[in-house]
């Protein structure tokens, strides 16, 4: 939305400028709002956080005595479509419209503006319109005979959001790191929202003994700006968290599944190789780092070589292979599967010295 009186098109935001003649309305002061909608999306830059989004239609002004602190009785009401042919409106991209007010004069009124994705019929916004955006600009005096000029700060107003890591990677259990997260915030225009939001979000965790967050740099929950970043910091326990984004109605509530995993086993070595009436014995050591659950072996050697223990307990744990009697050679494995689905294989080899 442009400024009157100066200002660059492309700032997004809402100003009205009065001009109190008793030629244009005898008992109060006829006040212009004009606006300017971006093509495609909100400028990058302007002289004060606001947002108008490229999916905005219609526009609705209230203005209130500000000792009206309940904003109870409207002292001026209007309504206007902003979009392409609209009375007012020059088309585009950008689109532009000035559309007049009629505001007694007073030493100081509250302005509300609200923003919609629809456009008004016989004065009112049909019920499926959505709220895009809202701004006001409180105490403001309109005085007659004199240029007067009033910004609202449109604040776009959040209804769904994308909630998503920034980079790729498996986070570890037992190893403690921080993930940034990427917050993208829509209208119901589903427009990315820039700027401050109308209303703050709030991020929680199914299972903050394991994550946390952090926003600016520093711990926290709320995200109020599309500027704030937001960091994940995960604390290296083990189990599984789900992140959500949420806010005030018609806010639609998002989640992310966070789901680190162990390190898969390791077998040490990978490979053992017995000789009967020579080496009839070996021992291989499984270890899975931050693991303590149980381990268990299944085996394709049959009497060939027996395996002990039949279970064990991790992170570390040490199994003794035995060959069998065989006449000559023999090869098979020896699978050890923590209890999460991970698993490590030993080949062995028995030979007979003869």
């Amino acid at each position: 939305m442009s400024a009157c009186g100066g200002g660059t098109p492309s700032s997004p935001q809402t100003t009205t400028t009065s001009s109190a003649q008793g030629s244009v309305e005898a008992n109060g002061a006829h006040v212009q709002l004009s606006i300017t909608l971006p093509g495609t999306a909100p400028a990058a830059t302007s002289r004060k956080a606001a947002y108008v989004s490229p999916g905005a239609a219609g526009l609705s002004v209230s203005v209130y005595l500000s000792s009206d602190t309940a904003h109870a009785n409207p002292v001026a009401v209007s309504t206007a479509a902003i979009a392409t042919g609209a009375p007012g409106c020059i088309s585009g991209p950008p689109i532009s419209c000035v559309i007049p007010i009629a505001v007694p004069p007073s030493p100081a009124d509250d302005f509300v503006g609200t923003v919609y994705n629809a456009v008004p019929v016989n004065g009112a916004f049909p019920s499926s319109a959505q709220v895009l955006g809202v701004g006001s600009a409180t105490g403001t005096a309109i005085t007659a005979n004199a240029q007067n000029t009033v910004a609202l700060n449109v604040l776009g107003v959040p209804f769904s959001a994308g909630l998503a890591f920034s980079q790729s990677g498996n986070p570890t259990i037992g190893q403690a790191a921080v993930f940034p997260l990427r917050v993208t915030v829509l209208d119901a225009s589903s427009q990315s929202i820039q700027g401050t939001y109308a209303t703050p979000l709030q991020l929680t965790s199914t299972n903050p003994s394991i994550t946390s967050f952090i926003v600016n740099g520093s711990p926290g929950t709320t995200i109020k700006a599309s500027t704030d970043t937001v960091t994940l910091s995960y604390g290296g326990g083990a189990g599984t968290s789900t992140l959500s984004l949420t806010g005030t109605a018609p806010f639609t509530a998002t989640g992310l599944s966070f789901s680190p995993s162990y390190v898969p086993p390791v077998a040490t070595p990978n490979s053992l190789n017995l000789v009967l009436n020579s080496k009839l014995s070996g021992t291989f050591t499984v270890s899975e780092p931050s693991y303590s659950g149980a381990y268990s072996e299944s085996s394709t050697c049959g009497t060939n070589a027996t395996v002990t223990p039949a279970a064990a307990t991790g992170p570390t744990a040490i199994f003794t292979v035995m060959a069998g009697l065989v006449p000559s050679f023999a090869s098979c494995t020896i699978t050890v599967q923590d209890n999460i689905g991970q698993s490590v294989s030993v080949s062995i080899t028995v030979t007979n010295d003869t």
